[in-house]
C-alpha cells in the first residue's frame, strides 16, 4: 500500500466528504454520490410540516433491526444508524444470494440448497464526534422526498449528514457538510461479509468475491478531495467498531468518498443466471460519478419518487402539535397506552409501507422478498426468501388468470390454470358454523393459530363477500373470532383487510391499532407477546418481515374503499366491477374528523376513479368518474 497526496483529475470542485454507495446488479448503472462544502441548508429534506411525514430520533441508533432507518432505490437498500463517533452505512443488493443457482434433477425442495439472502457489506465512517458532547442532535427519515438526515453540534460547529437512494442514478448519496469550512476530518473503511480482501490502492478500497455458488460481486470505494489529501492508512485502533464488524486495518483518511457495487446476476435461466464480472461496470459507474453535481442527483431523486409515492394522500385528522414533535419511539408509546389519538401518526404508518415498496421493487429488478431489499445476515429468518404460503402473496397479490385475460396472452396457460382451480374443493361451512379449513370438518375452535390461509377467498380473493355470498362471509366472521386477534405482526395485518372486507370497520381499526405496538424483541416469537412494529416502524415478527408492513398499507385501503367485486358476484361483466366507498371508511381513526376527507382520488378496478366532492357539497363526500362500463355506487 502506498499513500498519496494527488487530486484525481476528475475530483469535483466542493470541500467536504460525499459518500456515494451504488449496489444494485451489473446491467442497471450504478453511480455514486457527490458532496460539497455548502452551508447547511443548502439541502433541505425536512417535510413541510415537520414531523407530518417523518420518522426521528433524538439518538444514533444501535440495533440494526429496531432503530436503523431504510433507503433504498429498488436493487440496492442501505440502513443508517446516524452515528457521531462512527456512522456506519449497512448495504445490499438484491440479487447476491447463496444455494443452488438451478434446480438439480431428481431432488425434491427438502434435497435442494434453496441458499437464502445474503449480506453484502457496510461502510464505516470514522468520525470522532463524542455523542456525551453532542447537543441538539437529530436523525430523521423524511419519507415525502425519501431522505435521510442527521444533525448535530459539537464543539462549536453545526453538522449535517444527508442521504438518498436514487433510482434513476442508482445510487446512495451521503453528503456531509458544516457551517465551518474544513470540518470533516477522518477514515472510512469498506467490509465485506464473505471474508473478500480488502484492497488498497492510490484512491480506492476494493472488495472483490465469489460465492460457491458462482456469483461474482465487487464494491469499490473511492476517496475524492480538494485542498487536502488522500491516504492510506493501517491504524489498528481504527478498526475497533461498536457492531464488532470485522473490518481491515487498512483505512483511507478523507474528505469526500464514492462506492459503487455490483454482481454479476444475469436475468436469464438459459445462461444459468451468470452475467459478466461486475469490475469494469463498476468502475465506469464510480469514475463517472464525478461529472455529477449533488444538486442534479437530488432534483432527478425526488421527482422519480414523488412520481410514485404522491400518486395518494391521506388525511385523517391533526395531531396535537406537543404529540407530533415527539419522537417516533415516544409517540408510539403513547399511541399503545390508548390514551390519545394521533392520527398522523397512522397516516405516516400507511405511507411508510408504501415508502418501502417503492424503495425495494421496482421494473427491472427482483422483486421484494421477506425482509424487503435490507438484510444485515447471511442467514436472514426464513432465509429472507419468497415464501409462498404467505409472504408471496402479501408482497405481491397477484392472480394470475385475471391477468391473462387483461393482456390477452397465452390462453393456453391461462386455461390450463382455470383448469387446475375448477379442481380446487369447494367453499364449506364446518359443524360450529366456520368456513372451513380441511378437507374434513376437523377445525379446532380453540385454535388461535397466526394463519388464516382459508380466509383468502375473503381477501385478497374476491369469492366471499357480504353482499354475493353472506352465508360464507358470516363462516368467515366466525373463523376470524375464534383465531382471535393477537398473533405475529404480519398475522394482525392480514385480520385488519379480513374485517374491513367484512364491512366491520370499528374491529379493522382495533386491529390498527393492535398493529401499531411497539414491540423491542428481535427474536422469533410466536403468540400474543411478540407482534407489532419496532421503533423504526419495519413489522415485527418478530424478527423483521416486511409483509406486515405491506398488508397494513393495503388494510388502510380495504377500510378506505373497496372495489373487488365483479363477474363472480352474478350478472356483471368481466371486469366491469362494482366499487364503492366501503361502510368500513366509517371506523374512528380512517374517518372523516375535524372536516377532514381521507383522500384525494382513487383509482379502483375496472378503471373507475372515485374522488372527493368539496367539504361543503353534501353528507357524501365522495364522486365517482366511471369511464368504463359498470356500476359505481
Amino acid at each position: 500500500m502506498t499513500n498519496t497526496s494527488a487530486t484525481p483529475e476528475n475530483a469535483i470542485s466542493w470541500r467536504h466528504f460525499l459518500l456515494s454507495a451504488s449496489l444494485a446488479t451489473a446491467a442497471l448503472g450504478m453511480k455514486p454520490l457527490t458532496g460539497m462544502a455548502a452551508p447547511v441548508q443548502e439541502l433541505p429534506v425536512r417535510a413541510d410540516t415537520p414531523g407530518k411525514l417523518c420518522l426521528w430520533s433524538d439518538r444514533p441508533a444501535q440495533a440494526w433491526m429496531t432503530e436503523a432507518l431504510p433507503l433504498g432505490n429498488g436493487p440496492m437498500g442501505a440502513m443508517l444508524f446516524g452515528g457521531t463517533e462512527i456512522e456506519r452505512v449497512q448495504f445490499n443488493e438484491i440479487s447476491l444470494w447463496s444455494g443452488t443457482r438451478m434446480a438439480v434433477e431428481g431432488l425434491d425442495d427438502d434435497g435442494q440448497d434453496l441458499g437464502a439472502y445474503q449480506a453484502f457489506g457496510d461502510i464505516l465512517i470514522h468520525l470522532g464526534h463524542d455523542f456525551t458532547k453532542v447537543t441538539d442532535y437529530r436523525q430523521e427519515l423524511d419519507i415525502d422526498r425519501a431522505v435521510h438526515q442527521v444533525t448535530y453540534e459539537y464543539n462549536g460547529v453545526r453538522y449535517q449528514r444527508s442521504a438518498f437512494a436514487s433510482h434513476p442514478d442508482g445510487v446512495i448519496v451521503i453528503q456531509l457538510t458544516a457551517d465551518k469550512p474544513a470540518a470533516y476530518t477522518g477514515r472510512v473503511q469498506l467490509t465485506d461479509m464473505h471474508q473478500a480482501r480488502i484492497a488498497a490502492a492510490g484512491n480506492r478500497l476494493s472488495a472483490v468475491g465469489k460465492l460457491e455458488n458462482g456469483f461474482e460481486y465487487e464494491a469499490q470505494l473511492m476517496v475524492l478531495n480538494e485542498n487536502g489529501t488522500v491516504a492510506v492508512k493501517d491504524d489498528e485502533a481504527c478498526a475497533k467498531n461498536p457492531w464488532d464488524l470485522a473490518v481491515p486495518a487498512a483505512s483511507l483518511a478523507f474528505e469526500q468518498c464514492v462506492l459503487g457495487a455490483g454482481t454479476n446476476f444475469l436475468q436469464d435461466h438459459t445462461k444459468q443466471w451468470l452475467g459478466t464480472h461486475p469490475h469494469a461496470a463498476v468502475t465506469k459507474q464510480v469514475d463517472a460519478v464525478a461529472r455529477q453535481s449533488v444538486k442534479e442527483l437530488l432534483a432527478r431523486h425526488v421527482k422519480d419518487y414523488q412520481s410514485l409515492f404522491r400518486r395518494f394522500s391521506l388525511d385523517l385528522g391533526t395531531t396535537a402539535p406537543d404529540l407530533l414533535a415527539k419522537t417516533t419511539l415516544a409517540r408510539l408509546e403513547a399511541y399503545k397506552k390508548n390514551t390519545t389519538a394521533d392520527p398522523d401518526l397512522e397516516a405516516l404508518f400507511c405511507q411508510f409501507g408504501r415508502y418501502l415498496l417503492i424503495s425495494c421493487s421496482r421494473p427491472g429488478s427482483l422483486p421484494a422478498n421477506l425482509q424487503g431489499v435490507w438484510n444485515d445476515s447471511n442467514e436472514p429468518a426464513w432465509a429472507g426468501d419468497y415464501h409462498s404460503n404467505i409472504n408471496l402473496e402479501m408482497n405481491l397479490f397477484t392472480n394470475t388468470i385475471e391477468a391473462a385475460d387483461v393482456l390477452g396472452d397465452d390462453k393456453e396457460f391461462r386455461d390450463h390454470i382455470a383448469g387446475l382451480r375448477d379442481k380446487l374443493l369447494k367453499r364449506r361451512i364446518g359443524r360450529w358454523g366456520q368456513l372451513q379449513e380441511w378437507e374434513e370438518d376437523k377445525d379446532d375452535p380453540k385454535d388461535d393459530h397466526r394463519h388464516v390461509s382459508h380466509l383468502f377467498a375473503l381477501y385478497p380473493g374476491r369469492q366471499i363477500t357480504r353482499a354475493t355470498t353472506p352465508e360464507l362471509a358470516g363462516a368467515a366472521r366466525v373463523s376470524l373470532q375464534a383465531r382471535g386477534d393477537q398473533s405475529t405482526g404480519w398475522s394482525r395485518a392480514w385480520k385488519i383487510n379480513f374485517w374491513a372486507r367484512l364491512w366491520d370497520g370499528d374491529h379493522a381499526y382495533t386491529m390498527l391499532r393492535s398493529l401499531l405496538n411497539v414491540v423491542r424483541e428481535t427474536k422469533t416469537i410466536y403468540g400474543d407477546s411478540g407482534g407489532g412494529v419496532y421503533q423504526n416502524l419495519f413489522d415485527s415478527h418478530p424478527p423483521f418481515q416486511i409483509d406486515g408492513n405491506f398488508g397494513a398499507t393495503a388494510g388502510f385501503c380495504e377500510m378506505l374503499v373497496q372495489s373487488h367485486e365483479s363477474q363472480e358476484s352474478g350478472d356483471r361483466g368481466q371486469g366491469t366491477g362494482d366499487s364503492y366507498p366501503a361502510p368500513a371508511r366509517a371506523a374512528q381513526g380512517v374517518a372523516e374528523r375535524q372536516g377532514h376527507r381521507p383522500v384525494r382520488a382513487w383509482r379502483l378496478r375496472g378503471g373507475h376513479e372515485l374522488g372527493r366532492r368539496p367539504l361543503d357539497h353534501g353528507r357524501d363526500p365522495f364522486q365517482a368518474r366511471p369511464p368504463v362500463q359498470g356500476r359505481v355506487r
